[in-house]
């Protein structure tokens, strides 16, 4: 993007944000009232991204990415100031990324109150039947290749034993064995001459 998905016009606005303690009421409403002035554009992809990071986070004891740990890998990339930024300036990004994540609901809800044109913004779902699909795909059940992942032999294992299928041109793999040990020594090198040489 030659942006990042906050927009550097409303940097410093999130900036003065997150100086504003989590524990206080009137933070969700400040950066609500900041993500109301954003282009339709961002806003839908920043409240279908936050959404989903929400769902990331709240599987954290099986995925071991919570609201902080997504902060960090996201952050600095939604975030930052034209100039560039800090390196006390991505703690604040930070710290403010994550607090999106863990109050993303009421931020954007605040955001639709403030500016009522928002919502009638597309934005994307993760329906039930997607879901669904996203899951069986990610854990291997009953998926099956496409015809082009067949044809050339991309992700296929042959008969449970874990090799990839060769096919025409595609030159099959070798196994090459372990070259053996040097032999051991049978004379061992006397005190008086180390190398055991005569």
């Amino acid at each position: 993007l030659p942006e990042p998905l906050l927009t550097y016009n409303l940097y410093s606005r999130f900036e003065e944000a997150a100086s504003i303690s989590n524990d206080a009421p009137e933070k969700i409403t400040v950066v609500g009232e900041i993500f109301a002035e954003m282009p339709s554009e961002n806003y839908a992809t920043s409240k279908f991204l936050f959404s989903f990071l929400s769902l990331v986070a709240q599987k954290e004891d099986e995925n071991k990415m919570g609201s902080a740990n997504l902060a960090t890998v996201f952050g600095p990339n939604l975030l930052s100031s034209p100039e560039g930024s800090s390196v006390q300036a991505f703690g604040l990004i930070n710290a403010l990324t994550e607090f999106i994540i863990k109050s993303q609901k009421q931020i954007f809800e605040t955001a639709e109150k403030k500016n009522p044109n928002l919502t009638s913004v597309e934005i994307p779902s993760l329906g039930e039947n997607e879901r669904q699909r996203s899951r069986s795909w990610a854990s291997g059940s009953s998926r099956k290749p496409d015809d082009k992942q067949a044809s050339i032999g991309i992700g296929i294992r042959e008969r449970g034993r874990g090799v990839p299928r060769s096919r025409g041109s595609v030159p099959s793999m070798s196994v090459r064995k372990a070259a053996p040990p040097p032999p051991a020594r049978t004379n061992p090198p006397s005190r008086g001459n180390p190398r055991g040489r005569p």
